[in-house]
């Protein structure tokens, strides 16, 4: 097998390697920037292709076809890798209409330069067949516009290795991988194309640029595809993914994390960037079921510097069969949201002025433990308290010294009841306790010390001192609300009537004798030994 025919076989390999990573590819040619790298192996293989005829061709005219024609890729591959560069280290933007338009239309000028060139000979000088080969190999005389063009295309590939040099610094572990591994690559077709143009190359004053591009293409479309990252190319990250708010997690189509930024490493306590290329599964076991969701939400409180909530939203990739090819997780911190939820809830169900819960609240909690009692046939008390005279300290001190009471109500009632206990402000002057799985007798116990606390204190606006009265009943089979609520409201009435600053329940009314008031407050200091 002769040189020449050696020769045209690496061509033609050369352009059977650019349609192998084409089709391979392929697939994701929707993507623009992707769009441009299939453009690249294109005009890669229409260069090989024209490459390799002309390495056959037996006549000047056939030689100078093939060779006007392989110039569609020589001008096109840098131009086309040129603008997917820019695409995949994130300076698409830089590709304005305006720019784009005028390097097509500069290697336009250029390939017509080419083309006309036995008019003016501005681009070849000259084109001589071999002396030992003849028209089998031709000789080219580099004109003016020759030097113009390398100058072009050189800027091109010059600004291709420097931006992939500067990704190769500030994209993290998998992306980095793929940008060395085409760094790796470049300098081969640099070498072939320099050492072709200043005319000291060893192959018979041949280029074998688009041999070693062909690999470059290869190698590439290795990379990408063995990372799972064509979907998922890099767009100016180290810019925009660490200076989010919010966490941002990149799984691939197996569950593999491949990306995440400082803040998602912040709310997931992750310590490392080392989980780049591990299993999310592995990494984050608490969060297994829902990182293989899709469209999902989830709510997570954690303890982080502080207590705080995160919600994680995962959204598919979707490829151009509709299947899902990756999983985006964005975190947000929902602290805020939380604690405005919470006072909300709190304002909705408490008193404006003393902080306890409000009637409607109440309301719903005497349901909710009656039920209860119901069901589970546990004891169950309740009891309504009135400040006496209430009224006498808006007119003596002035309301707001009315307001201070009955703050000041509300402290004692929180201080002298159980946490299990539900206090609330029924209106006015006028309060409502609940005693969960408690008998009559407890809580007459318990609202007994309350009144004497109560007696005691120096309300520091009214002097006099203010006292209670109460009423309290219990629950009874069959019971309802309503009618405790009442009983509760007759046993009050019957300790204003009865000198008011006392206790009167249930039992209270039935098994202490029937004595004036002051004597009934004696005997039951001495059963419950308040002596």
């Amino acid at each position: 097998m002769s040189f020449l025919q050696i020769e045209s076989a690496a061509f033609f390999f050369s352009a059977f390697l650019a349609a192998g990573v084409m089709v391979w590819v392929w697939p994701r040619h929707k993507q623009p920037g992707i769009r441009n790298f299939i453009y690249t192996l294109i005009t890669i293989l229409i260069w090989s292709l024209a490459a390799g005829f002309e390495a056959q061709a037996d006549t000047l005219a056939e030689s100078r076809f093939w060779s006007i024609l392989s110039y569609i890729g020589i001008l096109g591959v840098p131009l086309f890798f040129f603008f997917f560069a820019l695409y995949y280290t994130g300076y698409d933007y830089l590709l304005t209409r305006h720019l784009q338009t005028g390097l097509f239309g500069l290697s336009i000028f250029f390939w017509v330069i080419v083309a006309t060139n036995e008019w003016h000979h501005l681009y070849w000088s000259y084109l001589i067949p071999d002396p030992v080969l003849g028209e089998n190999l031709i000789h080219y005389g580099h004109g003016v516009l020759f030097y113009f063009a390398i100058l072009y295309l050189y800027t091109l590939m010059t600004v291709v290795t420097l931006v992939l040099l500067q990704a190769a610094i500030n994209f993290h572990h998998i992306y980095r991988h793929q940008v060395i591994g085409l760094l790796l690559a470049i300098p081969l077709p640099w070498a072939s194309n320099i050492l072709y143009v200043l005319n000291i190359s060893p192959l018979n004053d041949k280029d074998l640029t688009p041999v070693f591009f062909s690999f470059v293409g290869l190698l590439f479309g290795y990379n990408i595809h063995h990372y799972q990252l064509l979907d998922l190319i890099p767009v100016a990250r180290e810019k925009i993914l660490d200076s989010l708010q919010e966490g941002i997690l990149v799984l691939d189509h197996i569950g593999r994390i491949i990306d995440i930024n400082t803040p998602a490493r912040f709310f997931l306590k992750i310590d490392q960037l080392s989980v780049i290329g591990k299993n999310a599964d592995d990494v984050l076991p608490t969060y297994k079921n829902f990182l293989n969701e899709n469209n999902s939400r989830l709510e997570v409180e954690c303890e982080l510097d502080k207590p705080c909530w995160i919600e994680l939203q995962i959204l598919p990739f979707n490829n151009s069969q509709n299947r899902v090819s990756g999983r985006l997780v964005i975190i947000h911190d929902i602290s805020h949201r939380k604690n405005l939820e919470k006072e909300l809830e709190r304002l909705a169900i408490s008193d404006g002025l003393t902080g306890l819960y409000n009637r409607r609240y109440l309301e719903t909690c005497l349901i909710s433990e009656f039920e209860r009692s119901e069901r589970y046939h546990t004891p169950l008390s309740l009891a309504i308290c009135d400040i006496d005279s209430f009224k006498e300290i808006n007119d003596l001190a002035g309301h707001a010294c009315g307001d201070e009471v009955l703050i000041r109500m509300a402290q004692l009632l929180r201080q002298c009841m159980r946490t299990s206990d539900i206090v609330a402000r029924m209106g006015g002057d006028e309060f409502v306790i609940i005693f969960p799985q408690t008998g009559i007798n407890e809580a007459w116990l318990a609202l007994e010390r309350l009144r004497l606390k109560i007696k005691a204190y120096d309300l520091g606006c009214f002097q006099q001192g203010i006292s209670v009265s109460v009423g309290v009943t219990t629950w009874f089979e069959g019971d309802t609300t309503t009618n405790a609520l009442q009983r509760a409201d007759q046993h009050l009435y019957t300790a204003k009537r009865q000198g008011k600053d006392c206790v009167i329940g249930d039992e209270q009314l039935i098994d202490l004798p029937n004595e004036d008031n002051e004597s009934q407050i004696g005997l039951f200091h001495r059963r419950y030994g308040l002596d």
